[in-house]
């Protein structure tokens, strides 16, 4: 347990010793969802849209709860960086050569990693509540959203690392993935308004992305709005219930598929 917690406190610490990812990992999301916010603002006003539901500013609080949950994703990245660098051979068999179970050092890398993204939404939290009118709804469903994606990610970037020879390999299929999913939640590339196929009209549904941003809008007040007329219906559990258990489902199948490819691979 003690070197468990010294690889879990090597890696945490890492994150905040180098500047270089330091700003993209935990302070670059807030930044991005602030000035979206303005822009969306300026637009909407142009169009004559409604802004303020109930004392809330609805579009600042749809753009920072997708993106909130969009940024957990690449957790997947920091999370395949560091177990890549946990296989490198100058630092593998050290590591090894401890007397502490092989699966020791990944599980505190990736409680590592998991905990920088739940820190990133945390900046996100705090900074935009203060910034933005914000209306987060239902604080129990929040939480096991976000929970749910940030570990549907780490999960991601564990199967990635089985089937890739380097970070750098793993960067390259994490990055187009991620912002595939993204895109089915129309983030950056709507991909829905480009291709109308009912294949991706599954992956919109069931996205982890929509999944949980979704689970939020219908445990809060917020369940759908029309930005012309104002109307909105409101709370329906049943949809919390079930987006939260698929990503969660999801996550542990994605997890265990990891970890059997890591197994298979003598990873760990």
């Amino acid at each position: 347990m003690k070197n468990f917690g010294l690889v879990f406190k090597h890696y945490f610490i890492r994150t905040f010793k180098h500047p270089a990812s330091l700003f993209p990992m935990l302070l670059l999301p807030t930044v991005i969802i602030i000035l979206f916010s303005y822009v969306n603002d300026q637009a909407a006003s142009e169009r004559g849209f409604y802004h303020i539901f109930y004392g809330h500013n609805i579009f600042h609080t749809s753009l920072t709860i997708v993106n909130l949950f969009f940024f957990q994703l690449f957790g997947s990245m920091v999370a395949t960086d560091n177990l890549h660098e946990m296989k490198s051979n100058a630092v593998r068999w050290r590591l090894w050569a401890s007397p502490n179970k092989k699966t020791t050092f990944p599980i505190a890398i990736l409680a590592a990693s998991w905990l920088v993204t739940i820190f990133q939404a945390i900046i996100v939290f705090v900074v935009c509540s203060i910034v933005l009118n914000i209306y987060w709804g239902n604080m129990f469903v929040n939480v096991l959203a976000l929970v749910g994606i940030s570990l549907f990610g780490q999960a991601l970037g564990v199967v990635v690392f089985t089937l890739t020879k380097s970070a750098g390999q793993a960067q390259a299929i994490l990055y187009p993935v991620t912002f595939f999913i993204g895109g089915l939640a129309g983030i950056m590339i709507p991909i829905r308004e480009f291709i109308d196929h009912e294949i991706i009209e599954f992956l919109v549904r069931w996205s982890p992305l929509n999944l949980a941003n979704d689970a939020v809008a219908f445990g809060g007040r917020f369940g759908s709005i029309s930005v012309l007329y104002g109307t909105y219906s409101g709370t329906d559990m049943s949809i919390v219930a079930t987006n939260i258990l698929v990503i969660f489902t999801t996550t542990i199948i994605l997890a265990v598929l990891g970890f059997m490819l890591g197994k298979a691979g003598k990873q760990w």
